[in-house]
């Protein structure tokens, strides 16, 4: 039987983006605090008024051993959990589907998470039940996912991302640190399509390779 952990905590990470038609500042707040089988899980938009938060996307792969734990599917640590299921927040958010997956490049097990909102606004939290394991173990809390990826689709067009990191005080905890910003669809930045610019500069490195090729006389 999974051991439990209570604790409530909930932090937000500012990021104020300039640049763009104006000055934003996008404040995403989740933090996993306490074993993952019991803690509920909450994400806020503490963004300035008038900016929601459309899409959110908690992605494992990068820690390559942890996956969610469904219920109906086993995880994998072979053992079975609650399936996601929405406990508060859902109506005022605009909450309408929670997707999880699994994707190329991580375990052969679900390890992707995206939920969407049609209305998640300035001060609004999204609560649900999830559970993650891992090979090893099926009691898995939240300093165990420092490292995972986490991903925000503002309305003001941008995706805001970064990893999970270390809670000061708090040896059972991981919270969301933005530390990019992206015009890129989530779907391109979870598979990695380059960038429009580095498709630019990867088509003129070729060409520079041909033009030099020719100089020489050298077949491409």
């Amino acid at each position: 039987m999974k051991k439990t952990k209570m604790k409530g905590f909930i932090a937000g990470i500012a990021l104020a983006v300039s640049g763009f038609s104006h000055a934003a500042i996008i404040d995403i707040g989740f933090t996993i605090d306490g074993d993952t089988f019991s803690q509920p899980w909450s994400v806020s938009n503490n963004s300035e008024d008038g900016i929601l938060l459309e899409s959110f996307v908690f992605d494992l792969r990068p820690l390559a051993t942890y996956c969610y734990d469904t219920g109906s599917v086993a995880g994998c640590s072979g053992s079975t959990g609650p399936d996601f299921s929405p406990l508060s927040g859902n109506i005022d958010t605009g909450f309408t589907t929670a997707n999880i997956t699994n994707q190329a490049g991580g375990l052969d097990f679900n390890d992707f998470l995206q939920i969407n909102f049609s209305d998640f606004g300035f001060g609004e939290v999204f609560s649900w039940e999830l559970d993650v394991d891992s090979v090893a173990t099926p009691t898995v809390y939240g300093n165990e996912l420092i490292g995972s990826q986490v991903y925000a689709q503002m309305s003001d067009g941008n995706v805001y991302y970064g990893q999970l990191e270390s809670v000061d005080g708090n040896s059972d905890a991981a919270s969301f640190v933005i530390s990019a910003v992206s015009d890129s669809s989530i779907e391109d930045l979870v598979n990695e399509v380059p960038e429009p610019s580095t498709l630019a500069l990867f088509a003129l490195s070729v060409i520079g390779v041909r033009v030099f090729a020719r100089k020489l006389k050298m077949p491409v």
